[in-house]
């Protein structure tokens, strides 16, 4: 049987008719022994799937998918599941499901989506990918032994008034946060106070974003008669505008402010026009990205305390290249970034980055996953003069001078034993 890939989206929530999938289950008639089987897909019992999902609890698809049997090692499935996941721009999230077919299903392949609105709950979130997924399986379920105590039932519903009408918000999205945390014991009490407003408008075409945060830290330590308070306060806006011009070419206009006492930070405003490039079309983002993004832009820094360099205020032009990697694979995925930033009046003042996240299974048994990340530095303008105080240092109240910054994790997962049991049970 052939068949091409095929792309679909389904929402639950605003889609007019909503297909059920029932499971009927009986004791499959055995075939006859006598019988010679033609195809090898009439031979396949009950369909074996390896479900790629970093997001939701697995049991919970083990309970509610029955007909098939979950396996542990991919290279054993009939049907490796691929899920992945971007937000959309009404704050909810577009779920990707990849079905690849291997060995006697090998180039039958499709891809279907789910997506979720911003108001909805992990159990919705869920039952949606369930639904989806089952009706993913269809093509290859019908190809085994199983299908025999397949049913399909059908619900035709009345579309919804919101689905007639439109968008009323024209897809702008508002959210507002507030966070309070508070920490008393004896010789500590710690106030953290923060809010957020953001507004947001997303197309095809156009990608607009605003963002403000605020966030109050108040520590006070008791050492011995001695009271040591430390206070951290920071404020930051920012304006982004992306246009869309082809599959693979953006321009973007990127504006803010920062005040931040731990970087010496009176205000800080900036402006960048950027361009974009990515050699696959975004369309595929889920999978695969391998983009380069270009940045010129402009400073004006008002500082709290006189810098190292005598400075109270400065106007500032810099340029900034970013290459960023994504690969979302059935082997594992990959993320990796590299970015080179830098001032004009002076190209000492720069800065290198470098981070490389890897997860990789090797064999069915063996799986690991390495975290890499670098950091040169030598564009701090804004350290204060004079020496940090000791309380300055334990309690983090302002940055410290540093020319690098390094950091890694790595770890190993060795997983051996039955790779068929799919018997759930949560008890304890």
């Amino acid at each position: 049987m052939e068949m091409t890939d095929t792309v679909k989206q389904f929402r639950p929530d605003a889609i007019a008719i909503s297909l059920t999938i029932i499971m009927i289950f009986s004791m499959v008639p055995p075939g006859n022994a006598q019988d010679t089987q033609s195809d090898k897909q009439s031979a396949i019992s009950t369909l074996r799937i390896y479900l790629d999902c970093h997001f939701f609890d697995r049991s919970f698809f083990i309970r509610s998918i029955p007909f098939v049997d979950f396996t542990r090692d991919p290279k054993l499935a009939h049907v490796h599941v691929l899920v992945t996941l971007q937000q959309t721009g009404s704050g909810g999230h577009r779920f990707t499901l990849d079905f690849i077919g291997q060995d006697e299903f090998e180039g039958l392949n499709q891809q279907l989506f789910y997506i979720s609105r911003q108001s909805d709950t992990e159990s919705i979130m869920r039952q949606g990918l369930v639904k989806v997924m089952k009706m993913g399986l269809l093509p290859y379920v019908s190809q085994t032994e199983a299908s025999s105590a397949l049913d399909i039932v059908f619900y035709k519903e009345n579309q919804k008034a919101e689905e007639r009408l439109g968008d009323p918000w024209n897809y702008w999205i508002f959210q507002i946060d507030f966070d309070g945390d508070l920490v008393s014991e004896k010789s500590n009490k710690e106030l953290t106070l923060s809010n957020s407003i953001q507004a947001e408008r997303v197309t095809e075409k156009w990608k607009f974003e605003s963002f403000f945060y605020y966030r109050h830290d108040q520590e006070t330590y008791q050492d011995d008669e001695e009271e040591i308070n430390s206070t951290l306060r920071n404020r930051d806006l920012h304006l982004e505008l992306v246009r869309s011009f082809t599959p693979h070419w953006s321009l973007g206009m990127f504006a803010g402010g920062e005040h931040s006492t731990y970087q010496n930070l009176d205000l800080r405003g900036y402006f960048s026009p950027a361009v974009e490039y990515n050699i696959f079309p975004w369309r595929v983002s889920n999978r695969k990205v391998f983009s380069i993004g270009y940045y010129l832009g402009f400073q004006n820094n008002r500082y709290i305390e006189e810098t190292l360099y005598n400075k109270m205020q400065e106007n500032l032009f810099y340029q900034q290249l970013r290459i960023q990697v994504e690969l979302i694979q059935p082997w594992g995925d990959l993320d990796a970034g590299l970015e080179f930033f830098h001032y004009f009046h002076n190209f000492k003042y720069n800065s290198i980055e470098a981070d490389f996240d890897i997860s990789y299974r090797l064999t069915q048994y063996f799986s690991f996953y390495v975290e890499l990340r670098a950091e040169r530095i030598h564009d701090q303008l804004f350290l204060p003069r004079g020496e940090a105080s000791r309380e300055d240092i334990l309690l983090r109240r302002r940055r410290l001078q540093t020319n690098y910054s390094l950091g890694a994790e790595m770890g190993i997962r060795f997983t051996f034993g039955s790779i068929y049991n799919t018997i759930v049970n949560e008890r304890f």
